[in-house]
């Protein structure tokens, strides 16, 4: 129990890389302050050309018990870049990344820390995705097939797949994930010259991480994720007009 009230009332640091995507940047953000664990921090690196993103978060009021904290990058860092930099300035033992594209689900924090509580052995937990339309439904058929194809399913439960197996099949998703933050400063992702190409960092990371102690995957939807074509809606979406 003493274990568990350490861990439950730790700093948990949640990284959000983003760039010229403002809209689904500010429904992430919302989808960090929804969470139930406090104390929380949000991590914002902005690559963006425009400011448009750093307009949008200077009218943001954190909620009790959340820190937001922004970085406009100048030069851009790149992808890796932007990622290890976050990961070098969060505070938290534990760190989730979240792509400006994706949102954590309600209670995503607290169900993803608890895995830590139950098996202190593990570097990573993670949970299932919903994929969701442009306006806001969850695609359930799609969704399902998704989390099938990357073996998140009940069969694949907990640590039934090794670290590696895990990696290499992309169980361990590009994001969403909650990573020991000891373990995600010195990994590290591949940066420019480290990978033939720069798409395959998240992919390369996994790898990683996966020599540095097990996975667990959780049975239950942490995190959402929008469409292909969902996703170049919104990145094609002018000025800060959002809702709350």
């Amino acid at each position: 129990m003493a274990v568990y009230q350490t861990v439950a009332n730790m700093l948990v640091s949640i990284c959000i890389p983003t760039c010229d995507r403002p809209l689904l940047l500010w429904e992430a953000i919302l989808s960090c302050f929804a969470q139930s664990h406090r104390p929380l921090e949000v991590l914002i690196g902005d690559d963006s050309a425009n400011d448009d993103s750093k307009s949008l978060v200077e009218t943001i009021v954190s909620p009790q018990g959340v820190t937001l904290r922004y970085r406009r990058n100048r030069p851009r860092l790149g992808q890796a870049g932007n990622v290890n930099s976050l990961f070098d300035a969060a505070c938290g033992d534990w760190i989730i990344l979240l792509h400006d594209d994706d949102t954590l689900l309600p209670g995503a924090v607290g169900l993803l820390l608890d895995r830590f509580n139950s098996d202190p052995e593990i570097v990573a937990a993670y949970g299932k995705q919903w994929l969701m339309s442009f306006d806001g439904a969850v695609l359930e058929q799609e969704s399902e097939s998704l989390n099938r194809f990357y073996f998140r399913d009940p069969g694949h439960a907990g640590t039934r797949l090794s670290a590696l197996e895990a990696a290499l099949v992309q169980q361990f998703p590009n994001d969403g994930y909650m990573v020991r933050s000891s373990a995600a400063r010195a990994l590290r992702y591949p940066e420019e010259g480290e990978t033939d190409r720069v798409s395959w960092c998240d992919f390369a990371f996994g790898l990683r991480l996966a020599q540095h102690g097990p996975f667990h995957f959780l049975n239950a939807f942490t995190a959402s994720t929008g469409s292909p074509q969902a996703r170049s809606a919104h990145k094609a979406a002018p000025g800060l007009e959002h809702s709350t």
